[in-house]
């Protein structure tokens, strides 16, 4: 005996549409939530490379800043050195009275008051 072939009574209809609407669903929810991994590993990866940005600029501003600082302390110690040294020269010019002939000369062109070695300027 042959059976007709068998159709889907309307039950049967609304529990296959129902099983592949299901399924439907559970595909698009696990690609959503495959997405939303994607971006969430996305933006932590952007975060990690701006901070690893953001560190490498303070890491190179704060070299800048040390650099510029010894080049300051550097200038200012050069200053130093010279100054030490023009009051140096101004001691011994100022401890040595000269010969006799050069005091005469200075005296004569002072107006005949006694010269002292100039104070170094400051």
């Amino acid at each position: 005996r042959s059976q007709p072939p068998r159709v889907f009574e309307p039950a049967d209809r609304r529990g296959h549409a129902a099983k592949e609407t299901r399924e439907e669903e559970f595909a698009t929810r696990r690609a959503n939530q495959e997405l939303a991994e994607i971006r969430k590993q996305q933006l932590a990866h952007q975060e990690a490379e701006a901070l690893q940005v953001r560190r490498e600029r303070e890491a190179a501003d704060a070299a800048e800043a040390a650099r510029r600082r010894a080049e300051e302390e550097e200038a200012e110690l050069e200053g130093d050195r010279h100054a030490w040294r023009v009051e140096q020269e101004w001691l011994r010019t100022a401890s040595d009275p000269g010969p006799w002939h050069r005091r005469l000369v200075r005296s004569l062109w002072a107006g005949g008051e006694a010269v002292d070695a100039e104070l170094p300027r400051r």
